[in-house]
């Protein structure tokens, strides 16, 4: 398997823009789900129905926010693993390298 540090940071920064997206979804989307207490009318369920709502619009944020930070943690690491990638595939290139110097000077007779 190819890992190609340039598509690792592309996917790095789909994360951050999907946990931006969220973030701002969730934020626009909570302000415009508040109710005020009068929402649901003056019945006996009217309490129970509002308290409802608003356990489910706190889950629903807090389920957004665990969604964000676990968007964000992908992001570090994939572009962590890129990072990793690409400086191991320099070393290697490099001690190649070293070691192609080292044959040609052998096969020109200088060692």
């Amino acid at each position: 398997m190819e890992v190609i540090p340039t598509r690792l940071v592309e996917l790095a920064q789909q994360c951050l823009a999907a946990s931006q997206e969220v973030t701002g979804a969730s934020v626009g989307g909570a302000a415009a789900l508040q109710l005020d207490g009068s929402a649901a009318g003056n019945s006996d369920a009217a309490p129970t129905l509002i308290t409802a709502h608003q356990s489910l619009v706190e889950a629903a944020s807090q389920a957004c926010d665990r969604l964000v930070a676990t968007l964000e943690h992908d992001y570090d690491g994939l572009l962590a693993v890129a990072f990793d990638v690409s400086t191991t595939d320099l070393d290697q290139a490099q001690g190649y390298e070293t070691q192609l110097s080292f044959v040609e000077l052998l096969q020109a007779g200088v060692v």
